[in-house]
């Protein structure tokens, strides 16, 4: 199989915890024909300074103040040169044949448009993410989250979405579905969007077990935190807005929220019921930009 340039990109936010490890085990992955960029969304600690250490080996670009995941993935897309674009957050470790198996994996079948990684936590062993699905709600569920590690999803499968930690994409397909939807402010959903305008041209997303990566998990915002429960939820009102039809709101999405609300934590509901208050303001916009999109003119 002839291998493909890959253009792998790091994105960073007061990473200096995770930055030089990331990028230490990205140059030690077995897969030479690579270039590396880091794209900085606005740090304010030493990670940068930590980067510009790499300058040799890695590319560093910069937003233009906090931007957020897509707004960094289309600055690094934007200056990356590879047939092969692949998107890795600051807080991971590659396992050293992760890129060259995320690679294989898409150039198998070029009816893949997006592969996606077996992602663990950094004990090596516990599973974060083995594949995903949605809910008929929009919420998002990750395949083997908690388990342990024992080859029980070691066979690729075409899933949902692939999670954003660790996405690969085909440069093809960026041209046929467009960049990220930087509307996704500032974090979560992004991928999940992505995925679902990847596949209404007809492409598979997959989920690749044999490229292993370690991932922290919510370092930019706290696991559970007010922060998180906010920006996910309004993410995901977001996502069901601008992709589900009236039926499928009224018969899939409607029940659904009203049962996972009943059974949903306060701080969830607060995050959910601010989320539905600015649906309301911004759906006229969002139907709008829904039209655009549907007739290729944004």
């Amino acid at each position: 199989m002839t291998k493909s340039f890959a253009s792998v990109i790091i994105l960073n936010h007061n990473g200096e915890r995770f930055i030089e490890g990331c990028i230490k085990s990205v140059l030690a992955a077995d897969y030479p024909e690579k270039e590396v960029i880091v794209v900085d969304d606005h740090s304010n600690d030493g990670s940068v300074r930590i980067v510009e250490r790499y300058h040799k080996d890695v590319t560093l670009r910069y937003n233009n103040g906090k931007r957020g995941f897509a707004a960094s993935a289309n600055t690094g897309i934007r200056h990356s040169s590879g047939e092969i674009i692949v998107l890795l957050n600051m807080d991971t470790l590659v396992d050293r044949k992760w890129l060259l198996m995320l690679v294989n994996g898409m150039k198998s079948d070029e009816s893949i448009g997006i592969v996606g990684s077996k992602i663990v936590y950094p004990d090596w062993k516990t599973i974060q993410y083995a594949g995903a699905y949605l809910g008929k709600s929009g919420l998002s569920y990750h395949i083997g989250r908690g388990e342990i590690d024992a080859g029980q999803y070691d066979i690729p499968e075409k899933v949902d979405y692939a999670c954003g930690a660790s996405i690969g994409i085909r440069r093809s397909v960026i041209k046929e579905a467009g960049y990220f939807d930087e509307g996704y402010c500032l974090l979560y959903y992004e991928e999940v969007d992505f995925a679902q305008r990847v596949r209404r041209k007809g492409y598979k997303v997959m989920y690749i077990p044999g490229s292993i990566v370690s991932h922290y998990e919510n370092c930019s915002v706290g696991k559970y935190s007010a922060d998180f429960y906010y920006l996910y939820h309004k993410n995901r009102i977001r996502f069901v807005i601008k992709n589900y039809s009236l039926k499928r709101f009224i018969l899939d999405f409607v029940p659904e929220e009203r049962k996972w609300f009943k059974n949903a934590t306060n701080s969830e509901r607060y995050a959910a019921l601010k989320s539905y208050i600015l649906a309301m303001i911004f759906s006229p916009w969002l139907f709008l930009r829904r039209c655009l999109w549907k007739l290729n003119l944004i």
